[in-house]
């Protein structure tokens, strides 16, 4: 972007309290896990079962590890053993044939497939942080093109609104 050959950018991250970029959509960070009937609820895992497994990100490291390793910390817990996989795929197949293990993704990447009952949702105590995709436009403040504008009002249109929102 700085170089000037593109116009606008697309951030996903830590929601803030910055107004200077527009958010196209804000989504839960999400833990989950494959239903197995050998294994407690997912509502009444505590910190210290869920330390025992190994959680899985797209990412090898940043953001979610951090909020991760903060949400065990603020337990009196270590954090638990993590692994990143490179791709959203790769962490739900990941999850879906390992027993004990536990994946971090943005709602949106896995709010298909939790309402199809194929993952359930980990409850965390507090829950773990909101993510806002933004829109970063370049140094220079001209109109957005056509395109890119339509972009951004899809994105915001098919936003889930959280439930502070509803």
């Amino acid at each position: 972007m700085k170089s000037g050959q593109i116009d606008v950018g697309l951030l996903l991250e830590r929601g803030s309290r910055r107004t200077e970029e527009r958010v196209l959509l804000r989504t839960p960070l999400v833990c989950f896990k494959a239903p197995r009937a050998n294994e407690g609820s997912a509502e009444t895992m505590t910190a210290e079962t869920l330390r025992k497994g190994v959680f899985f990100f797209s990412d090898r490291a940043g953001t979610y590890h951090q909020i991760v390793r903060e949400q065990f910390r603020a337990t009196g817990f270590p954090a638990p053993t993590m692994n990143g996989l490179g791709t959203i795929e790769a962490v739900k197949r990941t999850v879906l044939r390992t027993a004990g293990a536990y994946g971090v993704l943005p709602g949106f990447a896995v709010s298909e497939d939790l309402q199809s009952n194929q993952f359930e949702t980990v409850a965390l105590r507090p829950p773990l942080d909101q993510l806002e995709l933004k829109g970063i436009q370049a140094g220079r403040q001209e109109p957005l093109s056509p395109v890119v504008r339509q972009l951004f009002e899809r994105l915001e249109s098919s936003a889930v609104p959280r439930a502070k929102d509803r």
